[in-house]
């Protein structure tokens, strides 16, 4: 079952040889780039990325036969005692794995890295907050994007170091002061999946994605006109391009992002800090930018949901706004897109005023992640 399950899931190449002992493990190689640019020396624990190759190493899995203990649980036990990390590190905190590490590790430091802006849906863990057991759920420092979420993560997760930082990967690239006078960005959420696949509760991912469509028409009407829109695509898929191609016409320039190396996250942040005016429904980049000074509009449309998935989805979650403001609406009728749009005229003063009233402890932005450097050089551990 252990191989069948490998082999079905992942690249997969065998070494004869042990893990390599390491100070650092980092736990799932999911968003890892950013992390690993501040360390020298670490070992990965298992990839799950199409363009990276997981290692399965035949002595630990040699070690699980002799003792009866072949499953994913057991090899990680056997691979984390042989590679004897002080610190594990993932970015991955959806994976409830990692914060029973704990239980069985004691001594090791267990660090997460929240990776994505939160709402409440039930392909999240933290949607299962209340049913979960905080007793077996445990870590040492939890890196949040801020003290909202942090008040939700304290429910299921057994943590006395929450500190935020906002986000890890933003915080890693150097904020862009140039900007492109005119440059209108639009952040792509498109997935490519069959509308009747489960997105949450009884909804399903067509209609997550039905009003974003009606949004995006009376967006070209209302303000475009005619002029070109860049859109910071999610994917290479020649099916995203077909959805703008429909909406916009020729006026659209497509900028993919598909693969998440860490250069190609540094243009994307280029390319949003350089953008005069950022458009998004509830990406994680609307609110990255948002955090790095950027005019970014939240256009929280998810109207045919029923209210409480609409609550879930809505705007700066888990605080609570008004459904409308400077920034922010939930509505797309052509009067509430050029109101939202008038920040453009607003000068960088009082836009950077607004910014600290309205959204005091809603964004942190840490440069350079200072605050994880310093944690690594606290406990001693050779990076």
């Amino acid at each position: 079952m252990f191989f069948f399950k490998i082999k079905n899931i992942f690249n997969v190449k065998y070494s004869l040889r042990y893990p390599k002992k390491n100070d650092i493990l980092i736990y799932d190689d999911v968003r890892s780039g950013c992390i690993k640019k501040y360390l020298k020396n670490y070992t990965v624990y298992f990839t799950r990325r199409y363009y990276h190759t997981t290692i399965i190493y035949l002595p630990i899995l040699l070690e699980c036969l002799i003792k009866f203990n072949l499953n994913f649980s057991n090899y990680k036990k056997y691979f984390i005692t042989h590679v004897k990390p002080k610190v594990i590190i993932t970015s991955n905190d959806n994976h409830l794995g990692f914060f029973k590490i704990k239980n069985i590790f004691p001594k090791i430091k267990i660090i997460a890295i929240q990776g994505f802006w939160k709402f409440d849906v039930d392909h999240d863990i933290i949607f299962f907050r209340n049913k979960l057991n905080k007793s077996k759920l445990k870590c040492d420092y939890f890196f949040c994007y801020n003290k909202y979420i942090v008040s939700k993560y304290k429910k299921f997760i057994n943590c006395e170091n929450f500190i935020d930082i906002g986000s890890f990967e933003s915080n890693t690239f150097p904020i862009k002061k140039k900007i492109k006078k005119g440059s209108i960005t639009f952040i792509s959420q498109f997935k490519i999946n069959n509308d009747l696949d489960h997105w949450h509760d009884k909804y399903t991912m067509g209609d997550h994605i039905l009003e974003e469509k009606n949004f995006l028409q009376e967006l070209n009407k209302s303000i475009l006109n005619g002029k070109k829109i860049k859109i910071l695509a999610k994917t290479k898929k020649k099916e995203e391009y077909s959805y703008y191609k429909n909406i916009f016409g020729n006026n659209f320039q497509l900028i993919p992002r598909s693969v998440r190396s860490s250069s190609v996250k540094k243009k994307i942040f280029n390319h949003l800090d350089q953008s005069e005016i950022i458009i998004t429904l509830d990406s994680t980049l609307g609110y990255e930018a948002l955090a790095r000074g950027k005019k970014v509009i939240f256009f929280s449309i998810r109207k045919n949901l029923n209210k409480s998935s609409q609550s879930a989805m809505r705007f700066c979650w888990p605080q609570t706004k008004l459904q409308k403001g400077l920034n922010w609406t939930t509505s797309y009728k052509q009067t509430e897109i050029n109101r939202l749009f008038k920040i453009r005229d607003l000068s960088k003063k009082k836009w950077n005023r607004f910014l600290q009233k309205e959204f005091k402890g809603t964004l942190s932005y840490d440069p350079n992640n200072l605050k994880f450097l310093k944690l690594l050089s606290n406990l001693k551990v050779n990076i």
